[in-house]
């Protein structure tokens, strides 16, 4: 979908047409991501999620925003820890989870240096979330995480510790509202 004026472009797999704005506004989409070997780093560094299986994009500073055509606003969040063996975290090891956008800098969009969070945490692991296989749905309608047409965004998260295992995915999905 693009969005022309007053209008937005719509294709899909079974159509493609233009169709007045207003019906497309308020409307809901969801995309989803992963995060893969995601407490392998050091404590403190972030990692970005991966909207696609596309990987190390001219290094390992760069990783796949996501760019919209509309302005959007997240609506919630959901993750499911893909696994077999538990997450373990005691303590004060958390992983926080933030979602920003890429401002201009050296090295383009998709430079991990030029990311920007908006808001506080979408949402955090804990020593509550210790000895679990986390699959939850966050609301974050009231975070205030708006995004403008044209911005390139990504979920961030750091580790704040050593959580255990290194070689598991997350699993992460965002549903946003089409504001215009």
């Amino acid at each position: 979908m693009t969005a022309l004026g007053e209008y937005a472009y719509v294709k899909d797999l079974y159509f493609e047409k233009l169709v007045p704005d207003y019906q497309v506004r308020g409307k809901k989409i969801f995309f989803a991501g992963y995060f893969n070997n995601i407490f392998a780093g050091a404590s403190n560094q972030p990692i970005h999620m991966e909207w696609t299986n596309k990987t190390a994009i001219g290094g390992g500073d760069y990783i796949t925003p996501l760019t919209f055509p509309f302005k959007v606003r997240l609506l919630s969040s959901t993750y499911c820890w893909l696994s077999n063996t538990a997450m373990l975290l005691t303590g004060s090891e958390r992983a926080d989870f933030r979602i920003g956008k890429y401002v201009a800098g050296s090295g383009g969009v998709g430079n991990s240096f030029n990311f920007t969070a908006v808001g506080g945490n979408i949402n955090q692991f804990t020593s509550a979330d210790n000895n679990t296989f986390p699959k939850e749905v966050v609301d974050n309608s009231a975070g205030g995480y708006e995004f403008d047409a044209g911005d390139s965004i990504s979920i961030e998260c750091r580790e704040q510790g050593t959580i255990t295992p290194t070689t598991s995915e997350l699993q992460v999905g965002l549903v946003f509202e089409i504001l215009s």
